[in-house]
């Protein structure tokens, strides 16, 4: 993404992403999603209407999947495990370590790794 001068980071790594299993790949979306609707979503400024507009529909879109989401954790398919915890504390701790608009930068870039990881957990 344009504007990232942190090419040597990533908050969304694929090995990180695709080593959860089963259930806990439920409670780490939910988890990953509030953290899109809660920090990166909400710091995210841009002088393109197109872009405020698409990060608006998007912020959307997540917050529909995480009530779905919240749904099913509340009848305890959705199962949260120490590792998945950790997992999104290690990418929050990254973002943290970045300047807030660096991060959410970073985070916005990142997008295309959560959508393949999402379109690979919905095959599985």
């Amino acid at each position: 993404m344009s504007g990232d001068n942190h090419k040597g980071i990533r908050l969304l790594r694929k090995e990180v992403l695709n080593s959860l299993q089963g259930a806990e790949s439920c409670c780490f979306l939910r988890q990953l999603l509030h953290f899109y609707m809660d920090k990166v979503f909400i710091s995210y400024i841009s002088s393109h209407s197109l872009h405020r507009r698409t990060t608006s529909v998007l912020a959307n879109s997540f917050l529909g999947i995480a009530k779905d989401l919240r749904v099913c954790h509340a009848d305890a398919h959705c199962e949260c495990s120490e590792d998945a915890t950790l997992k999104l504390a290690d990418i929050q701790t990254m973002y943290n370590k970045l300047d807030q608009t660096a991060g959410t930068v970073k985070a916005i870039g990142e997008l295309d790794s959560l959508f393949e990881w999402l379109e690979s957990f919905q095959h599985n």
